[in-house]
Formats: C-alpha cells, structure tokens, sequence
C-alpha cells in the first residue's frame, strides 16, 4: 500500500538553508551527527563525539551507497564542518573513526550569510562553492522524538553547549576569569544574543573591545563579566571604537556606562 511509504517512524530532518549552504547531503550527515551528539556520553578533550563505521552509517543511511557516505563525509572533513580522528580507539588496528560537528565553523557560514557584503570575511577557499552567501542559515534541529518534545522547553539544548563552551573560554582567557559555561544565566544571556542574530565573532569584538578599556582599569574591571558585556548594551559595545588611552576612557566612564546595583547589570 502507497501508505506503507508515508511517515511512520522518526524521519530525518534537515533545515533547507542548510542544504542550500552546503550540499543536500552534506547536510544530512551533519544533522544526523548532530543528532547522535546530542544523546553522546563520549567526551574527549572537552568536546563531544559519535563513533561510526561506515557500516553503521549505511544502516543510518540505506538510500545511499557506501561510495556515496565516503564521499559525502570525506566533502564535509576536507571543508572541516567535521572534526574526525581514531586517535580514541583503544587498539591501533581499530580504525573506527570518531566525528564531532565544527559548530564554530557553521557559525561563520551563518555570520557569511548574514553579512553577504563583507567579502573579506567570507571568502575562505574551504568553504564549499561559495554556497555559503546565498541562504541565511539556522541553528541545525534533532530528529524529533514524542518522548523528548515535551522537555524542550525546560532544557538547554546540545546544539547551543559548545558555542557556550567557545564563547566562555574566550572571555576567560581575555580577561582572567573563570565563568562556566554551564550557568544558566549566563546561557541565557548568550542564548538572546544569538537568537538576535549576533554570531560567536562578534561575541569575541565585543569582548575585545571591552577588555581593551577594562582590564587594567581597577575600577572597570570587575565588569568584564557576561551578565554586563552579553546583556542589552551588546550591541553598543559591539560598535564601539577605542581610542586606547586607558586614563582617558577610566575619567570619562560615566559618560558611557552606568551600573545599577539593584538590577545587577548595565543600563
């Protein structure tokens, strides 16, 4: 029967811009590592991983040929929207590969998107066909399951973990901090960001600029912070240009920032 063909069981999902950023089924395997990143409970130096023969993958994928998957994954290595390694098997006779996504590098697809004018910024060889300018991309989605849906809300989703993780350990080691990206606040505050459209570079400008006036400033300092650089003033520090005399900037701070202590955060 023709219904035998319809949905019946968990599909495999993908965003269009993705493909069109990237190729249809470059987009497929990313989502599904994604996916499989998601559940993992296989950390290695500090970041998630999924661990595949290509004979798991063609049961992942049965419309595709084993060519087919090697070629697709080889495309996504070459232009490093995978980071693959076998340096994790336990025996040097295993050559099971481990994958993990390069969010950072799907983030610069996405800022290239939105940014289509900035051609020194995006044009980078290893970005596949110069693809990347023509669809705004979004944040890659899971394969939906009904026993997970009702948590989403409640919850921080993996996709977001290792932008939280890129961003916080910039921040800590600009400033000599220590924040972690596992407080809530903190992803909360960076998750508003991005849904604004702001990308991890520009979270790094923005850190940049205020280190620069900041850090050496005893009294400015201790604003070096997420919950003040990350808040609703972003975008303003994003666009601000430094004139580099520290004495200067610390003298004429009240013209540009002011703290509430009730509030806990900048105005």
């Amino acid at each position: 029967m023709a219904t035998n063909l319809l949905i019946n069981e968990p599909p495999l999902q993908v965003l269009p811009s993705l493909a069109t950023a990237i190729g249809l089924n470059e987009a497929i395997v990313v989502q599904q590592v994604h996916y499989w990143i998601g559940i993992s409970k296989n950390h290695r130096e500090g970041h998630k991983w999924v661990y595949k023969t290509f004979d798991a993958w063609g049961e992942e994928f049965p419309f595709w040929s084993t060519s087919t998957i090697k070629r697709t994954i080889k495309n996504l290595e070459m232009n490093e929207l995978l980071i693959s390694t076998n340096k994790f098997n336990k025996l040097g006779i295993d050559r099971t590969k481990w994958y993990r996504v390069n969010y950072e590098k799907l983030a610069f697809i996405a800022s290239c998107q939105n940014d289509p004018m900035d051609g020194s910024i995006c044009n980078n060889e290893s970005v596949q066909n110069d693809t990347t300018h023509k669809a705004k991309m979004t944040p890659p989605i899971t394969r939906e399951y009904t026993e997970t849906t009702t948590k989403n809300n409640n919850v921080v989703k993996h996709d977001n973990m290792e932008i939280f993780e890129t961003i916080l350990n910039y921040l800590n080691e600009q400033a000599g901090t220590r924040y972690k990206c596992t407080a809530k606040n903190t992803q909360k505050l960076i998750k508003a960001r991005l849904n604004e459209g702001f990308t991890i570079n520009e979270f790094k400008s923005v850190i940049d600029n205020k280190v620069k006036i900041w850090l050496h400033d005893p009294e400015m300092n201790r604003y070096l912070r997420p919950e003040t650089l990350f808040g609703t003033k972003f975008e303003g520090y994003l666009n601000e240009r430094s004139s580099g005399n520290l004495k200067q900037n610390a003298s004429n701070k009240s013209n540009y920032f002011r703290f509430n202590p009730n509030e806990g955060e900048d105005l």
